[in-house]
């Protein structure tokens, strides 16, 4: 039934496959050239953010525009800056390197009114990441984005964190270890707690041309299909040495905090479409699934390795009742967005929260 429709619905579905790419490249990325923004934004950005830059120098104005690569929700993630200049400015002393984050106070997120006491016992939370720390697609990020609930139930158990969220949509391991590199995100040294998401970008990038070819043709050809193969392993090697530099440079900087690291759940576990190689069908769902096993065997034995508690989104998406995914593909529905709805961001905080408190 699913081949027959393909043919009816060609047109569409190839409509529809340059929005899926839009919302697509947000999460799964276009490879590290999306991480670096172009001399004329570096410059238009620099002279933007001019007032934020270091005093002492360490984090230059050029350094926060080069690292303002998220230029898909450029405004939203600038109105989250301005606000947080003032927060940083009235009673955090960080050198000015949150100024490119989404920091919260957290008695603004759990409407308490903290004592002076509570205020000097701040501890700090440093959430860094791809589109998923970032809260693609919420409508109220700063308060809907599992590092800001997991802040308020840190704050509600009487644990007071100040938070500092630095997503970035489409962002790779080799992206992440360069922004740490070149001093784009602040509050390393001093934080109490870190929490890591990181890794889906590189391996998922390398499966879009199978699933585009898919929808498009409805079939993919074993050459086209070796070479994602290829890729995909090619990602799970750097991805891997890419994170081990990336807890190195973390355990260096900050050897007693605590760290976090998430696992990926497999996207489009609810999609209904077999890749078609050369008369062979595989189901997505389960060519995915696959990869999404590999990326995180990678994930937890570099968090044994470096002392690392893990947040299991895996296991917990695979394991709710709960519609928690965006991606659908039925006789109605063709939505191949592959982040959580509001829903799967309160359970990846629940997940985040419990790695926590074990």
């Amino acid at each position: 039934m699913i081949q027959g429709m393909r043919h009816v619905l060609k047109i569409k579905y190839i409509c529809m496959a340059a929005v899926i790419l839009l919302l697509g490249m947000a999460f799964s990325g276009c490879g590290k050239n999306e991480n670096v923004a172009s001399e004329e934004q570096i410059s238009t950005i620099e002279t933007e953010h001019s007032d934020v830059a270091n005093a002492d120098g360490d984090l230059s104005s050029r350094d926060v525009a080069v690292n303002l690569v998220d230029e898909q929700e450029n405004d939203d993630r600038n109105d989250d800056r301005d606000d947080n200049r003032n927060n940083d400015r009235n009673g955090n002393e960080n050198d000015g390197e949150n100024a490119i984050s989404d920091g919260a106070n957290p008695s603004d997120k759990t409407g308490q009114e903290t004592t002076d006491g509570e205020q000097q016992n701040m501890k700090i939370y440093v959430a860094i990441g791809d589109s998923l720390t970032h809260g693609y697609g919420l409508a109220d990020k700063k308060n809907d984005r599992f590092s800001a609930i997991v802040t308020e139930n840190l704050n509600k158990a009487g644990d007071f964190y100040v938070e500092y969220n630095y997503g970035v949509d489409g962002l790779t391991t080799d992206g992440l270890l360069d922004m740490l590199e070149q001093g784009g995100i602040g509050m390393i040294s001093e934080a109490d707690l870190i929490t890591i998401d990181i890794g889906a970008n590189d391996v998922l990038d390398s499966m879009n041309p199978i699933i585009y070819a898919t929808i498009e043709n409805g079939s993919v050809t074993k050459e086209k299909y070796e070479q994602a193969l290829s890729n995909y392993q090619n990602s799970l090697l750097s991805g891997y040495e890419n994170t081990k530099a990336v807890l190195e440079f973390i355990k260096e900087k900050n050897p007693d905090c605590q760290i976090v690291i998430a696992t990926i759940y497999n996207p489009y576990r609810y999609i209904d479409l077999d890749i078609i190689i050369e008369g062979e069908n595989t189901a997505l769902s389960d060519f995915t699934d696959s990869m999404m096993q590999e990326l995180n065997e990678n994930i937890k034995a570099l968090a044994n390795e470096y002392d690392c508690r893990v947040a299991d989104w895996y296991t917990a998406f695979a394991m709710t009742k709960l519609n928690v995914l965006n991606a659908r593909y039925d006789e109605t529905v063709v939505n191949l967005d592959i982040h959580p709805n509001k829903e799967g961001y309160n359970l990846m905080a629940t997940v985040v929260y419990e790695a926590i408190a074990q």
